[in-house]
Order: structure tokens, then C-alpha cells, then sequence
């Protein structure tokens, strides 16, 4: 048995020094009788580097997945969907910020990526935790009352973390370096969707205790409410203007007194002929006496008194 060391240039690139071992690794595959490998460390990053788009998908949704289930043992199942759906979106946002910087998928970056799933969580499932408990009739009153309470809260908290992780902007290790910008970039873009895009959408599609808010905020429900309980309102929403056939309904002065249900009709138009007077006669003197004789009429028909002329 022998070795037989020799010296090769290895690539900077991963990807090359990959192709690299590929190619030695078939020329000495053709030599059968011989029992012979190809070994260098850079080549277990370069796999490593190969297998990582692969398993770094698989661990990225298995995290999103374990986040959406234990979120929903606190929270509504719709505010923990817009959670998970927010950080999933931020990793999005860093795959391409990785790829603008001209890094690769390796250990180091699938690492943080995962990392921005736990960091960024919080300040969505903190906003929808105040929107549950905050009070408020509707939506909107809801968010706001969830900003107030918890919003200053979240940008301490934000900035906790940024001044906490500034020093390793200072590193010569690139390892660090690259830790400290995708840090720093989930914690931003965490807060901007805590504050911003999450209140957002739970104004518009928020839920709402069916207990507390029956009827929910839509315009026609309060609009219903304040309808008067005997109304009744046609399909276009307005009412119709008043026919010719409508009358107005007076009580009888004996009614008062016996609490009778009853009522009697007086047409509008028969009024109107019978002694309302015109601009002009009012303008005399003589509207208010024509207008009083058949009133006084009706009125002293139905409690069967004979009727006072008026001249």
C-alpha cells in the first residue's frame, strides 16, 4: 500500500471546487483494480452548499408549520395564519436580500433565515394578542386601541434588539458580518409589518367575538339599529314619498281619558276640500275659522255631542 500526495489549486467557489471533485472522482471511478478517493474539506462545504436549497426548503416550512400550530393554541386560527404568513413572507424578502448581496445558501444564511422565523413572530403575534383583548365596536377601533396599547411596547423592543446585535458590525469575521445584516434586516422588516402591515389587514379582515359584536360592524347592522322598531324600510333602502290615498291619524279627546285603542281616519284630500283654506283666505283672517270648523265637526261627532255651528 502507498500514497501519493499532490497539490491542486482549489476554487474559491463551492460550486466549482464541487464540478472539481465530480471530475476527479470519475477519473479514478474508471480505475477499477484501484482503491482510490478524492478528499478535501472544501469539498464537504461544497456538498453541504449542493444539498442546502433542498433541505433548507424542508426545515423552513416545517418551522412555518410548527409556528402556525402553536400559535392557534393562543391565538384565533385567522390571526395566526396572517402571523405565519407575515415571517414567511420576510424570509422571502431576505432569500432575495442574500442573493442582491451575492451570498449563497450555505449553513450560515439557512441558519438565519430560521432565526428571522422565530425573531420576526413576535411583533405580529403581539399586535394580534392586543387586537383580541383590545375593546372597540369595530374593527378599526379595535387596531387602534391595539396600537396604543401595545405599539410602544414593540418599537422598545425592536430597539433592544438592534443595539444588542450592533457590535457585530464591527467583526472582521465575515460569519459575523453576515449574521449581523440579515439580523438586522429581519428586525426591521419584522417591525415595519408589526406596526404597518398587520394592523392593516386586521382592520379590514380582523375577527370578531360573535358574542360581543352580534351583528358585527357592517354599515347595514348599524344602520338597522338605528332604524325606529316599527319602520319598515323598501329593498332600495329609501322610503317612498307620501301617495295621494295617505292619511294622517288623530286621536279622539275621549281616548285620553278611557285608554281606548281605537282611531279614526280623516282623509287628507277630503280635508283639504271640506275647509282647508287657501294662502289667501289665511292672509284675511278667515283660514283659521275654516280650518277649525271641521275638525270641530269630527271631534264632536265621535264623542256624540251635537256639533257648535260656526259662522
Amino acid at each position: 500500500a502507498g500514497r501519493l500526495f499532490f497539490s491542486v489549486r482549489m476554487s474559491n467557489d463551492n460550486g466549482e471546487a464541487w464540478r472539481e471533485y465530480q471530475a476527479l472522482a470519475a477519473v479514478l471511478g474508471k480505475e477499477s483494480q484501484l482503491d482510490m478517493s478524492v478528499y478535501h474539506f472544501k469539498y464537504e462545504f461544497a456538498y453541504c452548499d449542493l444539498m442546502m436549497p433542498i433541505f433548507g426548503l424542508k426545515n423552513l416550512v416545517m418551522a412555518a408549520c410548527t409556528i402556525f400550530t402553536v400559535v392557534c393554541l393562543f391565538l384565533p386560527a385567522s390571526i395566526a395564519l396572517i402571523s405565519t404568513f407575515t415571517v414567511v413572507c420576510i424570509d422571502v424578502i431576505l432569500l432575495g436580500l442574500i442573493s442582491a448581496l451575492g451570498l449563497s445558501l450555505n449553513t450560515i444564511t439557512l441558519i438565519t433565515l430560521l432565526l428571522a422565523l422565530a425573531l420576526a413572530i413576535d411583533y405580529s403575534c403581539h399586535i394580534g394578542h392586543a387586537y383580541v383583548v383590545a375593546p372597540g365596536a369595530t374593527r378599526k377601533e379595535k387596531v387602534s386601541n391595539a396600537i396604543a396599547t401595545i405599539g410602544f411596547s414593540i418599537i422598545n423592543a425592536a430597539g433592544s434588539t438592534l443595539l444588542g446585535t450592533l457590535f457585530l458590525a464591527a467583526s472582521q469575521s465575515p460569519v459575523f458580518r453576515i449574521f449581523f445584516l440579515l439580523i438586522w434586516s429581519t428586525i426591521f422588516l419584522g417591525l415595519v409589518s408589526g406596526m404597518g402591515f398587520v394592523p392593516v389587514v386586521l382592520s379590514l379582515i380582523g375577527p370578531l367575538d360573535p358574542t360581543e359584536h352580534p351583528d358585527g360592524d357592517s354599515e347595514s347592522a348599524r344602520g338597522a339599529h338605528k332604524a325606529a322598531p316599527g319602520d319598515s324600510m323598501p329593498a332600495g333602502g329609501k322610503k317612498e314619498p307620501p301617495t295621494a290615498d295617505s292619511s294622517f291619524r288623530t286621536r279622539r279627546p275621549s281616548d285620553v281619558h278611557a285608554n281606548e285603542d281605537s282611531d279614526w281616519d280623516v282623509d287628507e284630500e277630503q280635508c283639504s276640500a271640506d275647509g282647508f283654506a287657501s294662502n289667501d283666505d289665511a292672509e284675511e283672517g278667515t283660514g283659521a275659522t275654516a280650518v277649525a270648523a271641521p275638525i270641530a265637526v269630527a271631534m264632536a261627532g265621535a264623542a256624540g255631542r251635537p256639533a257648535a255651528a260656526h259662522e
